[in-house]
C-alpha cells in the first residue's frame, strides 16, 4: 500500500479473464441466494473494471465495494479471497489448457516443416520464415532463408524421409523455442544417401497471423 491506494501485481491482470467472469461464479460455491448472484456479479465487475482501467484501487472505492462482500461472509478478506482465488485458479487452469494446445500446434508445425523439406515445397517453407530468418548447418555454415531454399531447389540439399524421436516446445508469451530430434534420410552437397540423426533448435515468434521461425540451428545427436 502507498499513496492511499492498493496496487495490484502486474501478473494479476495476465491471469484474470474479465469477460469470463459471469460463467465463473457459482451460486452453490458461495452459498448465495439466487437473487444475490446478479448483484454480486455487478459489484465484482465494477471492482475489476476499475483495476483494469486504473491499475490500482483507491481505498475509498475499495471500501465501497467491500460493503456488499461483508454481508455475505464473516470477514471482508474472506469474501474477496474466496472469489478471487477461485477465479484465478480456474483461469490459470484454462490458460494451461490453451498453452498445451498451442504447444501441440507448434509440434505439428515441426512435422509439417519436415514434410515440406522432403517435398521441396519452397512456398510453404518461405511462409514459415520471418523476414530475417537464418539457419546454421551442422558444419557451422550460416545461410539466410532464401539461400537455403535455393540450395533445396537446385539439389544441393535433398531429404527423403524423417522419423521424429522427440519434439520439445516451450512458449514464453509471443515467443517460443522448439527442439526436435529426427532421423533423416538425406543426400547433401553431391554425396550419397545417408541417415542423419539431426537435432533442430528453433526460435519462433507469434506475429499475430501465426508462428514464424526467426532462426534455426542443426546439430547431431
Amino acid at each position: 500500500m502507498r499513496d492511499g491506494s492498493i496496487f495490484i501485481d502486474k501478473d494479476f491482470e495476465e491471469l484474470w479473464h474479465f469477460d469470463n467472469l459471469p460463467e465463473r461464479i457459482s451460486v452453490g460455491d458461495y452459498g448465495l441466494f439466487e437473487e444475490e448472484r446478479e448483484t454480486l456479479i455487478n459489484y465484482i465487475k465494477g471492482f475489476f473494471r476499475y483495476i483494469r482501467e486504473q491499475g490500482h484501487v483507491p481505498l475509498s472505492d475499495f471500501a465501497r465495494y467491500m460493503e456488499f462482500f461483508d454481508m455475505l461472509c464473516e470477514t471482508q478478506d474472506e469474501a474477496l479471497m474466496l472469489i478471487v482465488t477461485n477465479a484465478m485458479i480456474e483461469t490459470a487452469l484454462l490458460r494451461n489448457e490453451e498453452e498445451e494446445k498451442e504447444e501441440e500446434l507448434l509440434r505439428e508445425l515441426y512435422r509439417k516443416y519436415w514434410d515440406a523439406m522432403i517435398r521441396k515445397d519452397a512456398a510453404f517453407l518461405r511462409g514459415l520464415m520471418a523476414e530475417d530468418y537464418h539457419l546454421e548447418h551442422m558444419t557451422g555454415v550460416r545461410q539466410s532463408g532464401e539461400e537455403f531454399l535455393r540450395g533445396l531447389l537446385d539439389g544441393t540439399f535433398n531429404y527423403y524421409s524423417a522419423e521424429h524421436d522427440s519434439i520439445e516446445v516451450r512458449i514464453d508469451g509471443m515467443e517460443a523455442v522448439m527442439s526436435g530430434k529426427s532421423r533423416v534420410l538425406a543426400a547433401v552437397y553431391g554425396g550419397g544417401k545417408h541417415e542423419w540423426r539431426l537435432q533442430g533448435d528453433f526460435r519462433l515468434r507469434n506475429e499475430g497471423g501465426g508462428w514464424k521461425m526467426l532462426a534455426s540451428r542443426v546439430i547431431g545427436y
